[in-house]
């Protein structure tokens, strides 16, 4: 049973061929790309609980005055 911010399989079922398919490129690969349910999960997670100001990676260099 998945936890409240992750999708359920059948939603997954419907969702996934939506989402191109990327081709790993063979000359530079690059960093592996992340598995794309785990980045959806990640998404409505943010969308769903929000992200407090103190969270936030830039909070010290934008903060105001």
């Amino acid at each position: 049973m998945p936890s409240r911010f992750e999708i359920s399989d059948e939603l997954w079922a419907e969702v996934q061929p939506l989402i191109p398919v990327r081709e790993r490129r063979r000359r530079h690969p690059g960093r592996k790309a992340i598995d794309d349910r785990l980045v959806l999960n990640g998404i409505l997670h943010v969308l769903h609980t929000g992200i407090a100001w103190e969270d936030s990676r830039t909070s010290t260099a934008m903060a105001p005055v």
